[in-house]
């Protein structure tokens, strides 16, 4: 399954590419989505190629240090783009480790000990944030706020395996990976790039326990 899932997405990085050589962009672009978003200007989904960037957002492409996994591959998308169509995906410890692999995998982190220090911290992570529930909602906390979206639940809302809110998702959207906030792979990408970009965790996760609380086991859960 997991197989599959990282075949797909090399398909849609491919489809990406050949999109990119016949784009144009500006030699500036506009600033990110604000962290956590806001609901002020919320329209519907504009349509388009689910998971592909679309011209004119930012972008922050991909850099690596030799014999280290890449530091990110983020492409903000707008705030409007983000889809919120439940999935089928599978619930479990078993389904979150396929799901953080995959993530790994479109995220170019190859360097095994990189890959051990993700998934131990990300096991962790979602176990506290979502019960390994792909399809989690989280209606309690300061978040709970903005108009009602298409999966019944406010727009500043937290979700999916790693409860991310729509405004963070947007603004570390990985590249190449679905829109939907509650895709496996897109969450739990978006996610990681999260913990670089805001946390100032290192590439190879080496440091993800010490600066999230949240992943570490031997230390009491701490929201992220």
């Amino acid at each position: 399954q997991q197989h599959k899932v990282v075949a797909a997405y090399r398909a849609r990085d491919a489809r990406l590419a050949a999109l990119l050589r016949t784009m144009t962009y500006p030699a500036q672009v506009g600033a990110p989505t604000p962290p956590g978003g806001t609901a002020r200007g919320f329209l519907p989904s504009s349509g388009g190629l689910a998971g592909l960037t679309h011209p004119g957002h930012p972008h922050t492409m991909l850099t690596a240090h030799h014999g280290r996994a890449p530091v990110s591959n983020v492409s903000a998308i707008d705030l409007r783009d983000v889809r919120f169509d439940k999935t089928a995906a599978q619930r479990g410890p078993r389904a979150a480790k396929g799901a953080i692999g995959a993530a790994l995998d479109v995220r170019g982190v190859n360097e095994p000990a990189a890959r051990r220090n993700w998934m131990r911290g990300y096991l962790t992570l979602m176990r506290r944030e979502s019960g390994f529930d792909p399809n989690a909602v989280n209606t309690d906390d300061i978040n709970n706020r903005g108009p009602v979206v298409a999966d019944g639940a406010r727009l500043g809302c937290s979700r999916g395996w790693t409860q991310m809110t729509p405004g963070a998702f947007a603004e570390n959207h990985q590249s190449g990976t679905s829109t939907n906030i509650y895709d496996q792979v897109a969450n739990i990408a978006a996610s990681m790039n999260r913990m670089l970009t805001h946390y100032g965790v290192s590439p190879d996760a080496s440091d993800l326990q010490a600066k999230v609380q949240q992943t570490d086991p031997g230390r009491p859960p701490h929201g992220y």
